[in-house]
């Protein structure tokens, strides 16, 4: 479903020109900024992969993510439940709770490198750890 919306936005001629961001990933918002570099990138690296619901969920946040239940009244708080003060995002699940740091060391591990923000594109731009790390 959603796939099918990131491909069309990213098919016009501006974004794939990279001289227009603003019809690119702007429209998606804030989650996959976390995951491409521009709209251009998120066009290739999702035609490579299957997107299913959990990788939808991801991307988007739209999941059971406490900050997105929380925006429609589903649970009382949007805070994590390792931390009274962190939200429960998806930032914050994949680079920062503590209770999925098993699973962070072992894929740190695998992909020889550290999990933070700034390295999350660089994973998915890269066909062997882009299988890795989804």
């Amino acid at each position: 479903m959603y796939r099918h919306v990131y491909a069309s936005n990213c098919k016009n001629k501006k974004c794939k020109d990279n001289s227009a961001d603003e019809l690119g990933l702007d429209i998606f918002g804030d989650n996959l900024r976390i995951f491409f570099r521009h709209s251009v990138a998120a066009h290739r690296i999702l035609g490579k992969i299957e997107v299913d619901g959990l990788v939808t969920q991801v991307l988007t946040g739209h999941s059971g993510f406490s900050e997105y239940l929380h925006r429609f009244k589903c649970k009382e708080s949007p805070l994590c439940i390792c931390d009274p003060g962190c939200l429960e995002s998806v930032l914050h699940v994949l680079l920062d709770c503590p209770t999925l740091s098993y699973e962070r060391l072992r894929l740190e591990c695998r992909l020889g490198k550290k999990l933070c923000q700034g390295k999350i594109p660089e994973f998915l731009e890269n066909s062997d750890s882009r299988e890795l790390f989804l």
